[in-house]
């Protein structure tokens, strides 16, 4: 390939970094966990806007089973314009226990990583299939958030 068609991405995620990191910490996930004040939990990693679908995410969770949401939270991790409004939004989900750990620095954020069962990537229909964060590469599962999606488009 010419190194005409070859282009550096200086601010790329080091996705071997995050995956080395997220697995020390499952190592020691007590530990971590009880250093983070964190339950078992969901994961949602990214800008708190409207389009990343999560109050959707906030409804979900606040429709699972009460056993359910005993035993598992939901975190978000990152900041934005909605957060008060999700919050609060948050706030009238009983049981249950969501929390909103603001920006993280990478180092903070593969302990999320690494400790969380699942981790959700809100998507408007705008977004391309593709456009993915990378936090599915340290999960066992990915749960896209979409609303509105045509049926025959699953």
């Amino acid at each position: 390939m010419s190194d005409l068609k070859i282009f550096t991405a200086p601010n790329a995620v080091d996705t071997e970094w995050f995956a080395n990191q997220a697995n020390l910490v499952r190592r020691d996930a007590d530990l971590h966990r009880h250093a983070l004040r964190l339950p078992s939990f969901f994961l949602f990693v990214g800008r708190l806007v409207a389009e990343k679908r999560v109050f959707e995410l906030v409804q979900a969770y606040g429709k699972l089973s009460v056993a359910l949401k005993a035993d598992i939270g939901l975190v978000f991790v990152g900041d934005g314009p909605v957060r008060s409004d999700l919050s609060r939004c948050a706030s009238a989900i009983a049981p249950g226990t969501m929390q909103f750990a603001g920006f993280a620095q990478r180092e903070e954020l593969a302990k999320y990583y690494g400790l969380a069962e699942t981790f959700f990537e809100g998507h408007s229909l705008l977004d391309s299939a593709g456009k993915l964060s990378g936090g599915w590469l340290f999960h066992h599962a990915i749960v896209h958030v979409y609303r509105n999606l045509p049926a025959n488009s699953l």
